[in-house]
């Protein structure tokens, strides 16, 4: 059965849901949500953005394929040693891996961007630093959060859904070139085979599967 999360620390997750707006993604993250088939959707929500050293990373698993559009690259920060809030073992990087891993937490905290990434001991250091983040599962309920939270709402129009769109790629700082070309061509959002999708190619533990299912009911209550 496991724990029951209380609603409290649901509704926590919620708040920071509807503030969500730019993810720092890593190698695995963004491997698992392309192959899962939501990377395109997960963009027309936030703003995704990522390092040259992830996207060398992701090119070496498969040169043939393209870098994703949806995904734009930031340079990487001078390396530096960063303390620990708490506990968390942020020793000096003694390979590449790790020092992706301690560029992508650096730019996390001085953008203030949540980190989105499969690697449990990355994410474990994001915690000892007070970083938000996020994995994969995370991410299609946050879509279906957003889906929900949507459909409650009043439609817009065809001219104020327009509108809307130019409003939003005007005041966006650098669009990805996909961007434009993805709102009229995102696939439609079918949680049920996108998680099905996601669970059989990842390897989720037991109570992060949970944790995201206590999730998923308190969504489908406040959506209701």
């Amino acid at each position: 059965m496991g724990v029951p999360i209380p609603e409290e620390e649901l509704e926590k997750i919620l708040r920071q849901f509807d503030r969500l707006s730019n993810l720092l993604v890593d190698t695995s993250s963004l491997i698992q949500i392309e192959k899962a088939g939501f990377l395109s959707l997960l963009s027309g929500k936030v703003q995704l953005f990522t390092l040259p050293q992830v996207r060398e990373e992701y090119l070496r698993g498969d040169p043939s394929l393209p870098f994703p559009l949806d995904v734009r690259i930031l340079s990487s920060p001078t390396p530096t040693r960063m303390a620990p809030r708490e506990t968390a073992d942020c020793a000096p990087p003694t390979n590449s891996a790790a020092s992706a891993d301690e560029a992508l937490l650096a730019v996390a905290r001085t953008r203030r961007f949540a980190l989105l990434s499969e690697d449990r001991k990355l994410l474990l250091k994001a915690d000892g630093l007070g970083l938000e983040y996020y994995n994969a599962l995370w991410m299609l309920e946050f879509l279906e959060y957003r889906r929900t939270a949507e459909s409650r709402k009043k439609p817009l129009t065809a001219d104020q859904a327009l509108e809307s769109a130019m409003q939003k790629h005007s005041s966006d700082p650098g669009p990805s070139p996909s961007g434009l070309f993805s709102l009229a061509e995102n696939p439609p959002f079918d949680y049920p085979s996108l998680k099905r999708r996601l669970l059989a190619q990842s390897r989720y533990s037991l109570e992060v599967r949970r944790f995201a299912e206590q999730l998923h009911t308190f969504i489908e209550k406040v959506g209701g």
